[in-house]
């Protein structure tokens, strides 16, 4: 598959405009999308990025009449965060964009994805991170962007870079809190999230700043993937240039 195919299928974009704690396919201005929630069976997780961020959402389910509800609410676990978004931007409307719709769906493991989901040690389960790969279809939950899998390409530089940025890792969505949750996000973006408490995270992800890394983040990858000083610079943009050190870089 071609990676302009790819994204033809993974990403409906459209807009939304936010009038309610709830999203119903009618508001959504984007044709693909709302078949994705319309088709989607009830109790379905969907992952949204709506103006830089990222939120999960359930399908709701059908009215005791058995007639479809065509709406999707957000989480228990992405409530919060989209209260403050709503509170900051009612009556607003904003770009939105699927990241991962029905689990499964029409995406298939590469071998690359099979053979790092087939590696231990990393909190969640073997079935588990397959799973999350399949719902994600390979994509970092944070950003969107398309996960690095191969090997050679990702793995550390004797003497050099450390592993590459877009590198795939298993995130404790609240972090040391196994209970709490897995996802998959980009090796750079995990080591940045790991160091904040839950509560600032979801904060952080409303800011404006976050939005514009997020944005910035995707134009690198979509530029130049292979590129780890820049996606580095990113993080560190005011960093004194490091010359002779032996300390790893990105």
């Amino acid at each position: 598959m071609r990676p302009s195919e790819f994204g033809c299928r993974l990403f409906c974009m459209g807009s939304v405009e936010i009038n309610d704690v709830v999203i119903w396919a009618k508001g959504v201005h984007d044709a693909a999308l709302q078949k994705r929630i319309i088709g989607a069976p009830p109790d379905t997780i969907i992952r949204l990025e709506i103006g830089g961020f990222a939120c999960d959402w359930i399908k709701m389910r059908d009215d005791p009449s058995g007639r479809s509800t065509n709406g999707i609410r957000p989480t228990k676990a992405s409530l919060e965060l989209w209260r403050e978004i709503k509170k900051q931007n009612w009556r607003t409307l904003m770009p939105v964009r699927l990241l991962a719709g029905v689990p499964g769906g029409d995406f298939t493991l590469s071998s690359s994805q099979q053979a790092w989901a087939s590696k231990r040690g990393r909190g969640a389960s073997r079935a588990e991170q397959k799973r999350l790969l399949v719902a994600q279809m390979g994509r970092c939950a944070l950003s969107g962007v398309e996960l690095l899998f191969d090997v050679e390409e990702r793995k550390a530089k004797k003497k050099g870079p450390g592993c590459h940025p877009l590198s795939p890792a298993v995130d404790h969505k609240d972090p040391g809190n196994p209970k709490g949750g897995y996802q998959i996000i980009c090796y750079a973006l995990n080591d940045l999230k790991g160091h904040l408490p839950t509560e600032c995270f979801e904060a952080l992800c409303c800011t404006d700043a976050w939005k514009k890394l997020m944005q910035n983040w995707r134009g690198q990858a979509s530029k130049n993937r292979n590129d780890r000083g820049a996606f580095g610079r990113l993080l560190r943009p005011n960093a004194a240039p490091r010359g002779g050190s032996k300390t790893r870089r990105l």
